[in-house]
């Protein structure tokens, strides 16, 4: 949890110092693997934040946090496939994740896949506001 404040406070070298001594101590800790993950995020290692992010999911398969920020990276990648498995999984553990709809839908619009229209009104009906904007300019024709 020092881990997690410090990379608040953008002590992200600190943060990670923290993240890997949580390691060493319990080496099934899945937030310390992912918050060191969200720490990598924010130093723009993306591999490296994805590998934790891997490691949390192996840990404890149902770590929806980890699927979900794995997916955002995959996209940023480009790696749109990727994207939407991790956000298929996501939506497997949190039906009502209307950010995991519509994110999954922005994935699928790269990809020209028109199943993209059916995850935003999803991500709309559950409240998810900028799915809205998506559905005028892509689905509504």
């Amino acid at each position: 949890n020092r881990g997690l404040a410090k990379g608040e406070l953008n002590d992200y070298l600190g943060a990670i110092e923290d993240c890997n001594k949580a390691i060493e101590i319990n080496p099934k800790y899945e937030y310390a693997y992912h918050n060191r993950g969200l720490t990598k995020y924010n130093l723009n290692d993306y591999i490296g934040a994805i590998e934790d992010y891997t490691k949390a999911i192996e840990i404890n398969p149902q770590f929806v946090l980890s699927y979900k920020n794995r997916g955002y990276l995959k996209y940023e990648m480009k790696d749109y496939v990727g994207a939407i498995e991790d956000y298929t999984k996501t939506i497997e553990i949190t039906p009502h994740n209307g950010f995991a709809y519509h994110h999954r839908g922005l994935a699928k619009h790269r990809l020209a896949d028109k199943s993209s229209c059916d995850d935003w009104k999803k991500a709309e009906a559950l409240g998810y506001k900028p799915s809205s904007d998506m559905i005028r300019r892509y689905c509504e024709f």
